[in-house]
């Protein structure tokens, strides 16, 4: 569980970057979000609270919100989603754990910096020989 919630921080970080400004909110939805320890190992690991959406199902609600703009219903998907999505709960990360994860999340930046070249290499195998994975 710590191993995927360290792939979406490291993920998030790049994403901020790319598009050149902060996150500011990270909001849970989902299977996963039902999960009360899963959602605390995520704030913790991202070292700030988690929004827990009162819709567990927000691709559909997300599908929906983009069909009010398109069938003009809605100006704009902060419009359509102004009022239809709705916060359950905030997640705080366990202050406890925070110091052993974030030396944990150093050590998986590190390990994934080291197989940086084996990545390379494994992709120009795949891509010699037509397969994806």
């Amino acid at each position: 569980m710590e191993g995927v919630a360290f792939s979406a921080r490291h993920l998030l970080g790049e994403c901020t970057v790319a598009a050149g400004r902060p996150v500011d909110e990270l909001r849970l939805s989902g299977g996963g979000a039902r999960s009360s320890t899963w959602n605390t190992i995520k704030a913790s690991v991202h070292e700030r609270p988690l929004v827990l959406l009162t819709t567990r199902d927000s691709g559909v609600l997300g599908a929906a919100l983009m069909g009010l703009v398109a069938g003009g219903l809605e100006a704009d998907i902060e419009s359509a989603a102004a009022h239809r999505v709705t916060v359950a709960a905030t997640v705080d990360p366990d202050p406890a754990a925070v110091p052993r994860l974030r030396d944990l999340y150093a050590i998986y930046r590190e390990t994934y910096a080291a197989l940086v070249p084996v990545f390379t290499r494994l992709a120009s195998v795949t891509a010699a020989d037509g397969r994806t994975g």
